[in-house]
């Protein structure tokens, strides 16, 4: 399937990559390109890499769990506060 559209628009290398770098237990490294992942999903890969839940970062950012989801899935933008 190389080179295919797997899961919403990224090729399954790039999703295996992802999954793989989540599921590590050593520290890993890993520059994510902005044209292949939106702000929240950037947000939410960092969050799930540093070990955080949900709740335990929006608390972190002042936001509520429902906001942070919205804006994880790409529904919200970041707030500026």
């Amino acid at each position: 399937m190389t080179g295919e559209t797997f899961l919403y628009g990224y090729s399954e290398a790039e999703v295996d990559l992802v999954m793989r770098f989540l599921s590590s237990s050593q520290e890993v490294m890993v520059f994510l390109d902005e044209q292949y992942f939106n702000k929240g999903e950037l947000l939410r890969i960092k969050r799930v890499a540093d070990g955080f839940s949900q709740a335990e970062m929006a608390k972190m950012l002042k936001l509520n769990t429902g906001t942070l989801s919205a804006v994880e899935n790409g529904l919200r933008p970041i707030p500026r506060r």
